[in-house]
């Protein structure tokens, strides 16, 4: 796992016990989540609902399913950010493609690729701290 998806997923823990837990300093945590692609490291993230609410009409993230010819399904991420750089990996993975059904249009994904631009991890959260569209 790398480190920004260490660095999500653990800073999702940590909301989630301060919200168990009681405390009110974090009521209304907000996280934002600009599309972010790094393509010495492969990987690309970012919060659907912000990159849906930019007003550069560039910007988006996300991922799709489909089936060619009656054959296997496979699945695309795509992540384009604010400057234009664009990234796309896809997986005919089951297991993969499972996980994106976890996703909503308020959905913050985190996804990465290896030399051929295979998808090789999908992290799909959905959490109130993200951006809603």
């Amino acid at each position: 796992m790398n480190k920004k998806l260490a660095l999500a997923i653990s800073g999702l823990a940590v909301v989630a016990v301060a919200v168990a837990a009681g405390a009110t300093a974090l009521a209304g945590t907000k996280i934002p989540g600009p599309v972010q692609i790094h393509f010495g490291e492969k990987w690309a993230q970012g919060s659907m609902g912000y990159a849906r609410s930019t007003s550069d009409n560039v910007t988006q993230i996300g991922c799709q399913v489909q089936v060619v010819d009656l054959g296997e399904p496979a699945m695309n991420c795509v992540a384009r950010d604010s400057a234009g750089n664009a990234i796309i990996c896809s997986t005919e993975d089951p297991y993969m493609i499972s996980i994106m059904g976890a996703m909503n249009s308020d959905s913050y994904i985190h996804f990465e690729w290896d030399a051929n631009k295979t998808c090789t991890t999908l992290y799909v959260a959905t959490n109130s701290a993200y951006q809603p569209k």
